[in-house]
C-alpha cells in the first residue's frame, strides 16, 4: 500500500498556510472600513476637512484596485512567497508611517504604500491557499478564505471605535505591526515557494500599464462621481 501522495491530500501544513496567509488578507481588508470610524478624529488633530480626510480612504481603495490584477503575474514570475512576503512587509511598515503621520499629505501618501502591500497580499493569499489545498478541497479553502475576508471587513468600524476610545488613531494603523511581523515570521516558516516557469509567466508590461490606467480611471469616477457631479467633464470623459 503506498501513502497518499501530496497531490490528493494537499500540502501537510495546509491548515498552518491558511492561518499565515489569513493575517495578512485581514490586515489588508480591515483596513478598508477601519478607518471610517477615525474622521473626526483626524480631522481634528491633521487640522483637515471632510474633503481631505476622503483622500485617506479613497486613495487606498483606488490604488488597491488598479494593482489587484498585477500582482497574479508578479507572483507567477518570481514566486508566490517571495511577493506575499515583499507585499505584506511593505504594508506593516507603512502602516507604521501612517501612524507616525504628522499631516494629512503624509497620511495620504503613506496609504497609498500601504494600499499596494494591500493589493498584493489579498490575491496571492487566495493563490497561495488553492496551492496548498488539494483539488477537491478548493471549494471549502475558498469559502473560509472569503468568510475571514468578510468578517475582517465587517470588524473594522468595531476595532476602529475601540481604539479611538481608549487609545488614539494612531492605533488603528500601529495595530497592523505586531500582526503584519507575525504573518512575515509565519510565512517565510510556512508557506512553499512556487515559482512558475518565467516563460509563460512573462510579463505584459504595455497590457499592465492600458489596464492599470482604465481601471484607474474607473475607480476614481466611480469613487468621485457624486463629489465632482456625475454629468462633470472629467467624469464623462
Amino acid at each position: 500500500m503506498t501513502a497518499p501522495s501530496q497531490t490528493t491530500t494537499g500540502h501537510p501544513r495546509k491548515w498552518w498556510i491558511l492561518i499565515a496567509v489569513s493575517l495578512g488578507m485581514i490586515l489588508g481588508l480591515l483596513d478598508i472600513s477601519v478607518v471610517n470610524i477615525a474622521i473626526p478624529a483626524l480631522i481634528r488633530d491633521l487640522h483637515t476637512t471632510v474633503g481631505g480626510v476622503s483622500w485617506v480612504l479613497n486613495a487606498y481603495n483606488i490604488a488597491q484596485a488598479v494593482l489587484l490584477l498585477s500582482f497574479g503575474r508578479l507572483a507567477d514570475r518570481y514566486g508566490q512567497r517571495l511577493m506575499f512576503v515583499a507585499s505584506l512587509a511593505l504594508f506593516t511598515l507603512a502602516s507604521l508611517a501612517c501612524g507616525l503621520a504628522g499631516s494629512i499629505e503624509q497620511l495620504v501618501a503613506f496609504r497609498i504604500i500601504q494600499a499596494i502591500g494591500a493589493a498584493g497580499m489579498v490575491p496571492i493569499s487566495l493563490i497561495i491557499l488553492l496551492g496548498a489545498f488539494p483539488s477537491y478541497q478548493h471549494g471549502l479553502a475558498t469559502g473560509l478564505w472569503a468568510s475571514i475576508g468578510t468578517v475582517a471587513a465587517i470588524a473594522g468600524p468595531p476595532v476602529g471605535g475601540l481604539l479611538i476610545e481608549y487609545a488614539s488613531w494612531h492605533w488603528i494603523f500601529f495595530m497592523n505591526v505586531p500582526v503584519g511581523i507575525a504573518a512575515v515570521v509565519m510565512a517565510l516558516l510556512l508557506v512553499p515557494e512556487i515559482r512558475r516557469d518565467t516563460k509563460s509567466a512573462s510579463l505584459d508590461l504595455p497590457g499592465i500599464a492600458l489596464s492599470t490606467a482604465a481601471l484607474f480611471c474607473l475607480t476614481l469616477a466611480i469613487v468621485q462621481g457624486n463629489t465632482w457631479r456625475w454629468g462633470s467633464p472629467v467624469i464623462v470623459s
